[in-house]
């Protein structure tokens, strides 16, 4: 199965659910019938991919983030117009069977608008 996971916060962005996303990936790492692609932030300018485990790979959407641990609401609507454009293309570049999205918005709206193309789950 291929994932695409979605989160505006991962460790060391965020909190609670930053490090929930962690140590769900904990749990899926070494997993050979699982491939885990994960969408979320970075603090500071650029676009970024880390390898989080064989299997996990985590794109980083760099932003104007002034303090780790609380959002802005301009924060969250430039890592949306600026993750629009990687969630676009890694749904072209890859089959994933399903996404999966931490919060309603601003990742929940990105997988509604691509409904019909892939199905998806809102956790948190």
């Amino acid at each position: 199965m291929k994932i695409l996971m979605l989160n505006y916060e991962f460790p060391p962005i965020g909190g609670g659910a930053a490090n929930a996303h962690r140590c769900l990936l904990q749990q899926y790492a070494g997993s050979s019938d699982l491939k885990v692609d994960v969408l979320t932030s970075a603090p500071g300018p650029g676009f970024f991919k880390e390898t989080f485990a064989d299997n996990i790979t985590i794109y980083k959407v760099g932003l104007h983030k002034k303090e780790l641990h609380f959002w802005r609401k301009t924060e969250v609507i430039e890592w949306l117009f600026k993750a629009k454009f990687h969630y676009r293309k890694l749904l072209r570049e890859n089959d994933y069977d399903l996404a999966h999205a931490f919060f309603g918005f601003p990742t929940g709206w990105l997988c509604y608008r691509t409904a019909n193309k892939l199905p998806y789950i809102i956790s948190l």
